[in-house]
């Protein structure tokens, strides 16, 4: 069946950056299901993340720039931020993997409910 895309978080002022995981499993029954981290523990091993919304003003270089700036250079050794063709914009969400399941959850803890620093919307 076709795959619908995420919707991207609502870009309110007070709106505070969420991360969520997933299993990384073969079981394609568990790889659809995604938690946010404040809600259930992650799954032993994880390593990819999701984070959410993310202000639509942000560049790919200034949100890789945000993340240097919290000591994550080196960290990650995949990264997607979609951006809307038409608008220029992105999508208020992006994909990270960590380079350990330490680094997942120390990336968890920097950016769980922690609002951005560059635009408000």
């Amino acid at each position: 069946g076709r795959r619908e895309e995420p919707q991207a978080a609502s870009q309110e002022e007070d709106s505070a950056a969420s991360v969520a995981s997933r299993k990384s499993s073969a079981d394609s029954s568990t790889s659809s299901q995604s938690t946010t981290a404040s809600e259930k523990s992650w799954a032993s091993g994880t390593t990819t993340v999701m984070l959410r919304n993310i202000p639509n003003r942000y560049t790919t270089e200034e949100l890789l720039e945000e993340l240097v700036e919290r000591g994550f250079e080196g960290a990650f050794d995949f990264f997607y931020l979609p951006i809307d063709f038409d608008t220029k914009k992105n999508k208020g969400y992006a994909f990270l993997n960590l380079r350990s399941s330490d680094l997942a959850e120390s990336f968890k803890g920097a950016f769980e409910r922690q609002k951005f620093t560059k635009y408000k919307t």
